[in-house]
């Protein structure tokens, strides 16, 4: 009988444990999102459907289709890389600058 006592058991708390995982799961907010994914620099951004991404050297421009005149674009380069990601003719403080 103690052993049935502990299978029931072991089975309550299985399904418990099961139940309540599957009530707290909620769906990614990016399940309709594309991924874009850099190797070469190792970073990787969701975005919207309906954005399309243009590559160039140290770029990526994301163009909203149905707008093709709204971009948002992303420099980037190494520490030890020589290129320029800064825009030019922009006014001061549009540009903040993070790490080294």
């Amino acid at each position: 009988m103690q052993v049935a006592y502990r299978v029931v058991s072991v089975v309550t708390l299985f399904t418990l444990l099961l139940s309540a995982c599957a009530s707290d799961a909620t769906p990614s907010p990016y399940q309709e999102w594309q991924t874009y994914v850099n190797t070469t620099y190792r970073f990787a951004f969701h975005y919207p459907r309906g954005w399309k991404v243009e590559e160039t050297p140290n770029f990526v421009r994301l163009r909203y289709a149905q707008r093709p005149t709204l971009v948002l674009t992303i420099g980037f380069r190494h520490a030890t890389e020589e290129a320029s990601i800064q825009r030019t003719g922009v006014g001061a403080g549009d540009i903040v600058t993070k790490g080294t």
